[in-house]
Order: structure tokens, then sequence, then C-alpha cells
């Protein structure tokens, strides 16, 4: 059994990476995150063909809590132009500081939608305490 990345996993077994990131939420799969990029462990033969899927235990899966993706990595368009002589440092380089840029913004929007979450929950709590202390007042104000 070998660890494969989600672009890997994803070619080999005909598994669209957003299905793979939903499994990982859902932790239906065997995966790990090693710097800031997800591998799922590959299925050994016996469990293919006996149809049973891994999944994960708290022992395999990194301390983290696996961070939702929003949105799935948009397809890179391949340039038709020729690639100067030993750029692929460069281009892998780009790729990385490119993923991890977005790796950033999806924690952001997650962290956001958690804000908005406590803000919403908060409204409500605020809302019920006015509408009390209204129902409070009330009487209060008709005394005088």
């Amino acid at each position: 059994m070998s660890w494969l990345s989600l672009v890997d996993y994803s070619n080999k077994y005909k598994v669209s990476i957003s299905t793979l990131r939903r499994k990982i939420k859902l932790n239906n799969i065997k995966f790990k995150l090693d710097a800031g990029k997800y591998f799922i462990l590959e299925e050994s033969e016996k469990a293919k063909d006996s149809g049973a899927r891994p999944k994960a235990s708290p022992s395999d899966v990194s301390e983290h809590t696996p961070k939702p993706t929003f949105f799935a990595t948009p397809p890179v368009q391949e340039d038709r132009r020729q690639a100067p002589p030993n750029s692929a440092p460069l281009i892998d380089e780009l790729k990385k500081a490119y993923t991890l840029v977005l790796q950033e913004k999806e924690e952001q929007i997650r962290q956001l939608r958690e804000e908005i979450a406590d803000l919403r929950t908060l409204i409500k709590v605020l809302e019920g305490e006015n509408e009390r202390l209204k129902a409070f007042y009330r009487p209060l104000e008709l005394q005088r």
C-alpha cells in the first residue's frame, strides 16, 4: 500500500478530486495531510475486489482536522509555447505557490463562514433578549 496525491489517485481510479475531498471531509477514506497536501492511502487489490472501502481511523489521520475545500482547483490550461529548457523546477515552484495561495484562501473562506455562523447565532440571542426586555417593560410603561 502507498500514499497517492489527490491528483494521482483521481487519475488512477477515475474519481473526481471534489469527490475525494468530500470523502476526506466525511472521513470515509484513509488520508493524511502532509505539508498542506492531502494524500490518500491506495487500496490493496484484495480490498478493491471485495468492494470494501478503507475507513480512516483516528490513528491514521493527521492530528489536524481536515480543512474543507469549497472550490475545486481550476484546471490548468496548457500553454502551447515551448518552455525554456530547465524550467521544470521553476514551474513546480510556481505550482506549489499557487496551491498554497489557494489553500490559504480556502482557509480564510472557512474562517469567514464560521464567523458568519457565530454572528447569526449572536443575532438570534440578542433579538430574543430584546423581545424579552420589550415584554418586561411594556407593562411598566402602561402603569405610568
